[in-house]
């Protein structure tokens, strides 16, 4: 698995990478922007994404949201430093339309399941 780490703050970014890596886990490549984890995408080729949603500029949820028209096939775990949940779910809502929290599934009109299996915040 190569992983994106995704967050305006180093040294958020670089704790994130040491804890990933000294488990195991290939961190491929760090960006403090959206408009540069597009950049990185490209280049590094990543499985995952830890995307920060509350970036400068391009927001994660805004770069979350063209990483999965552009990659289908990769994951996005969104990462905010926010404690309102609230927040979270209406900026998920605001991009991406609906979203199911961990453990439950949505529906919609239809009746059938709405719940993302390609990003979904934590």
């Amino acid at each position: 698995m190569k992983i994106l780490i995704v967050d305006d703050h180093a040294l958020l970014r670089e704790g994130i990478a040491s804890l990933l890596t000294s488990q195991g886990f290939s961190v491929v490549g760090m960006a403090g922007s959206g408009e540069e984890a597009l950049e990185a995408l490209e280049t590094l080729q990543p499985n995952v994404v830890l995307m920060d949603i509350g970036l400068p500029g391009m927001s994660g949820m805004q770069a979350t949201k063209l990483i999965l028209e552009r990659h289908p096939e990769v994951s996005v775990v969104a990462l905010s430093g926010q404690t309102e949940r609230r927040y979270v779910v209406d900026c998920w809502r605001r991009e991406h339309g609906a979203m199911s929290p961990k453990g439950r599934r949505s529906r919609n009109s239809r009746g059938r399941s709405a719940q993302s299996r390609r990003a979904a915040p934590l």
